[in-house]
């Protein structure tokens, strides 16, 4: 086994997460979350998953507890059985379209689950097979539709994540610019609350593995 950022890679496939990673970045060179990859990391408050990804496991997520939300790439195919079960603090997730899959319990004791976020329309989204064990909890969520996700890191808007994007992090934190609440939001990568040169060495790495 690899270890990258605190992660356990085998064969392109996370399998494994150290208990004390509390921001979770996985390269571009994953192509699969694992059954029970994430287990019950009860530190992880945010996890962002590449475009390289196209199916999350079985339990892959299962007693987060601490994760309070999770975008989704539009790579995904199938999220697993039990996927996100037992993630009592996660709030929302988008969703893209072309996730076709959503298994029994994938959200299962997600009671804080309130929105999920969309990329496709009204029709997509009935077209998906959800499975109906215990999943009230993702469909009685409000649904937002025709969702346009941002991009994790891109502070600037402008669709891709470039250094433009760090040196906003950076006159930010030396007080030379000022930030809205959705691109403090955007740049805060770690997902610890607060916008440090932490955010900035993390939109980095964003860059070059995209590269």
């Amino acid at each position: 086994d690899t270890d990258i950022n605190g992660l356990l890679i085998r064969n392109d496939t996370v399998v494994g997460c150290r208990p004390s990673v509390t921001s979770v970045v996985i390269p571009n060179s994953v192509t699969s979350i694992g059954d029970y990859a994430f287990l019950s990391c009860s530190s992880s408050t945010s996890i962002a998953i590449p475009n390289s990804v196209t199916s999350i496991g079985d339990f892959a997520f299962s007693n987060c507890s601490a994760l309070t939300t999770i975008t989704i790439p539009n790579s995904v195919t199938a999220i697993g059985d039990s996927a996100f079960s037992g993630c009592s603090s996660l709030a929302n997730i988008t969703i893209p379209s072309s996730v076709k899959t959503i298994d029994n319990q994938a959200f299962l004791g997600c009671s804080k689950l309130s929105d999920v976020y969309y990329t496709g329309s009204e029709d997509d989204w009935n077209d998906i097979s959800i499975g109906s064990i215990q999943n009230k909890c993702l469909t009685n969520a409000n649904i937002h539709y025709n969702y346009s996700k941002p991009i994790a890191g891109d502070v600037s808007g402008d669709g891709e994540v470039a250094v433009n994007d760090v040196i906003y992090v950076l006159k930010y934190i030396v007080g030379n610019a000022e930030l809205t609440e959705e691109q403090i939001a955007l740049a805060d990568v770690s997902g610890d609350g607060n916008l440090t040169v932490l955010d900035a060495v993390l939109i980095q790495k964003l860059i070059l593995e995209v590269a």
